[in-house]
């Protein structure tokens, strides 16, 4: 039965004074010559390709223009946005680097294991009213290639995208139901409140979608009553998501909660949940029949308690064109009928013969019998349930047997015993031991005979119920085979060659050689055909690009031929995309018969740096020497940046985006280290930096490449050499306060005697102060600052206030103090204007 129980950036740049960098940061060195000292071996980052990492929200309503965030790593300015579906649009190219409203997460001490730091990119889909529901695939390219595709899902509800800070039960958003929410776990410390009325004994749904889109979220809901206390609940899960029904045992407000398993959160950490008080119905059975048949199916909705509602309906199963496969000829479709359900229910259609499992056919002497070839619908209604069917064998001929969960990544979790005559297993496949959780059997008969198969789930004797719901094929072994492709897309670059890897899987004793090609190449390209041996598991398809081939993106095709006896099969290499939860389960099809190609365009620039290590101080920006080599007499302006991927934690360090004009050749990269990072946790700092161009192609059309230095820039830190701190434990501001002076010490060392100029950052509203040089050689200065427009109010806050100033060396040195301020006498004023 269902499970019942309590339910569970834009980078900060800092504003530094450009005479500080003109002479040492902007210019290379006369000479043009790196030192040579202790040179090191280079370490690789993870990939330099570009990846998508999450869109923003993650769907919209139909008849809708939804602006969204677009999440991606080592992608350029202006790359292009491609979306696979009908009824729904968006603008060809990317708009401008944005942000959301995250929560901060406290510094951590850094690990030196890989980390990425995504940057989101504005965009906004147009969603016909036309526009089918469910799920469409959208993808990213540009000059350095594509990206594997992600779901965006059109829905029927009005939708909600959470506005932060919604962390506090006090600050929870009020939403209507139905609706859909949209939101994201950015920050250890985020959690999402919402805030929703519901009738007595209504029953709400909450249907989240966040390993179904291929989010980074493993969440956790909650609801709670309008106290702030836990209300039990009705869970299932579909695949990692949880699916949470409650009923509301009075008329009143309720809050749901989301967070996440982890203390992680970013902004890839998205997802949508579905609220309403309609049905939701999970699983039917049986959830398969045969193409024009009718018949009846008890549909089970979730209650908000542990026994499920039952409802019983007449289905027409419709003739669908089904795929001749060899796991069972079955299709899939959405049935609604009259259920009135918050989303349709996945059933599905066989061109074989159908049987409905009839208990009892445990144990083993009442084993079913059944007649190959034949489909057959299964529960385990306890958790001591297994079922076992029995069915006549010739001799020397192959039988196969597949199984699977219904509906797809639910909670069973198939084991297939085939036992002969005498009892003695001949084979065991669990479910759990292939990536798309489908058990497989392929057996020939070394005698005529009765034989059984004993179908149990993994969980045995710990947990069943109505949802342990199986699809189990029986039929005589046909020769097929399927291809399988590692990736949904594929990147060319022009006048290169590239391999593509094919895996074959061979059915039903099929010993032909199959036959590879490409199918929808565009002008330029070309690849030779390949046979695959008739005991070959996988092969490598060439494919090629003439160096004036125009660049482009476009959907290809692998196809591959067997002939057997004087039939021809035909197949399409499948991939799967990058919308999977850990299970494999999508709100899309998991599954594409195509990849995105992309011909990238040939390089136009490289970048390096000496990987040799360099020491600088905390709180102090490094000018670390960087080398670009321009290609093919290339001359347009180069972006170097901090590199979205690195192979350890930053701890803090920035880099100051640093432009490169016309044919420059060499700059240096302004590297901020922090006087916060933490001592002796790493070594050295191994940092990447990357740089982006914008350029017209041959052909007139708009091109954006991204490349990452093929060299780190290595960076051994010192101590700080000044250190700005308040010298009053707290500043009181009083209700008649108009301004406030707030002391301020500096610790200087030997290496820092100049001026530090020092300013108020990240004010709190209201309170605004002008910029105070600290003469050189003294070590305090009271920094004045006027209160305009503070309203009333109890807690507490921090003012920063950050000091720069430049070594002798003519590095710039930065440090900050914060300065608690303590608000007195406030009750009074807080109670006066709430009256």
């Amino acid at each position: 039965m269902p499970q019942v129980s309590p339910s569970g950036c834009c980078r900060i740049r800092l504003r530094l004074l450009s005479v500080i960098f003109a002479a040492s940061v902007l210019h290379p060195t006369s000479s043009g010559v790196f030192p040579t000292r202790g040179s090191l071996w280079a370490q690789p980052v993870p990939s330099r390709d570009p990846a998508s990492t999450h869109i923003f929200p993650a769907g919209g309503r139909r008849g809708s223009v939804v602006k969204v965030r677009v999440g991606a790593e080592c992608l350029p300015p202006r790359a292009k946005l491609r979306l696979w579906g009908t009824g729904i649009s968006a603008p060809p190219v990317l708009g401008e680097q944005t942000t959301g409203a995250y929560a901060p997460s406290p510094r951590r001490a850094p690990t030196e294991m890989p980390i990425s730091y995504p940057k989101e990119w504005s965009s906004e889909i147009r969603i016909g009213e036309d526009a089918r529901l469910g799920a469409i695939l959208w993808t990213l390219t540009c000059s350095q290639g594509g990206t594997g595709a992600r779901p965006f899902v059109v829905g029927d509800l009005p939708e909600l995208i959470e506005q932060e800070n919604n962390s506090r039960l006090e600050r929870a958003e009020r939403v209507q139901l139905p609706v859909t929410i949209n939101g994201q776990i950015c920050g250890e410390r985020d959690l999402d409140y919402f805030l929703f009325s519901a009738k007595a004994g209504s029953v709400v749904v909450c249907d989240t979608l966040a390993g179904r889109l291929g989010s980074a979220l493993d969440p956790a809901i909650e609801i709670l009553d309008s106290e702030g206390r836990a209300l039990e609940s009705e869970e299932v899960r579909i695949g990692s998501d949880p699916v949470v029904a409650f009923r509301a045992p009075a008329t009143d407000d309720y809050f749901l909660m989301v967070s996440n398993l982890s203390f992680h959160g970013s902004p890839k950490h998205v997802y949508r949940i579905n609220v309403s008080t309609a049905p939701y119905v999970p699983y039917a059975f049986p959830p398969i029949g045969r193409a024009g048949d009718r018949r009846k199916v008890t549909f089970y909705a979730l209650s908000g308690v542990s026994t499920p509602r039952v409802i019983t309906e007449t289905v027409e199963f419709p003739h669908l064109t089904v795929g001749a496969n060899s796991e069972g000829h079955w299709g899939e479709f959405q049935y609604r009928g009259n259920l009135s359900t918050i989303s349709p229910v996945a059933l599905s259609v066989t061109d074989l013969p159908h049987v409905v499992e009839a208990e009892s056919n445990d144990p083993e002497p009442d084993a079913m019998k059944v007649h190959a070839p034949v489909v057959i619908s299964g529960q385990f209604l306890n958790a001591r349930d297994e079922d076992w069917y029995r069915f006549a064998a010739e001799k020397n001929k192959t039988y196969s047997v597949v199984c699977r969960a219904h509906p797809r990544g639910f909670e069973t979790l198939p084991v297939v015993s085939l036992v002969d005559p005498d009892g003695k297993v001949l084979q065991e496949v669990t479910s759990v031991e292939t990536s798309d959780q489908v058990c497989r059997l392929e057996w020939r008969a070394p005698a005529s005979g009765e034989y059984r198969l004993r179908v149990r789930d993994l969980q045995y004797g710990i947990r069943g119920g109505p949802q342990f719901i199986y699809e189990l094929v029986l039929r005589e072994a046909r020769p097929d085979f399927a291809l399988k492709l590692t990736a949904d897309f594929l990147s060319v670059v022009q006048g290169e060659k590239r391999e593509v890897e094919v895996k074959v899987e061979r059915y039903g004793g099929l010993e032909s050689e199959i036959e590879l090609a490409f199918a929808g190449l565009p002008a330029g390209l070309k690849a030779e055909p390949l046979r695959i041996a008739t005991d070959a598991t996988s092969a490598k398809l060439n494919i090629s690009v003439e160096t004036d081939a125009r660049p482009i993106d476009t959907p290809v095709r692998v196809v591959g031929r067997a002939t057997v006896g004087a039939s021809v099969l035909e197949h399409f290499a499948i991939a799967t995309h990058w919308g999977l939860g850990p299970e494999g389960v999508s709100v899309a099809s998991p599954a594409v018969d195509y990849v995105h190609l992309t011909v990238r365009h040939k390089p136009v620039f490289r970048l390096y740096c000496e990987e040799a290590y360099k020491y600088a101080n905390r709180g102090t920006v490094y000018p670390y020497a960087m080398e670009i080599e321009r290609l093919g007499h290339y001359d347009g302006d180069i972006v170097m940046q901090i590199g979205d991927r690195q192979n350890r934690d930053l701890d803090g360090i920035e880099m100051f985006e640093t432009v490169l004009q016309g044919s420059t050749t060499s700059a240096q990269m302004p590297i901020y280290l922090p006087e916060t990072m933490h001592i002796n946790i790493q070594s050295q700092s191994q940092l990447y930096v990357q740089a982006y161009s914008l350029f017209k192609d041959q052909w007139g059309q708009e091109q954006s490449v991204l490349v990452v230095s093929e060299k780190r820039c290595m960076i051994r830190t010192m101590p700080t050499v000044a250190k700005l701190r308040s010298a009053a434990a707290s500043v009181t501001v009083r209700p008649e306060t108009t301004t406030l002076y707030c002391p301020l010490d500096l610790e200087r060392t030997t290496n820092f005697d100049g001026p530090l100029d020092v300013e108020l950052i990240a004010s709190t509203p209201g309170f605004v102060a002008e910029s105070v040089r600290l003469d050189p050689g003294n070590s305090s200065l009271v920094v004045r600052v006027e209160i305009q427009g503070a309203r009333p109010r109890r807690d507490s806050v921090q003012l920063t206030f950050r000091g720069t100033g430049s070594l002798k060396n003519g590095r710039a040195v930065i440090s900050e103090a914060k300065v608690p301020i303590e608000f007195v006498g406030f009750a009074d004023a807080v109670a006066s204007a709430t009256e």
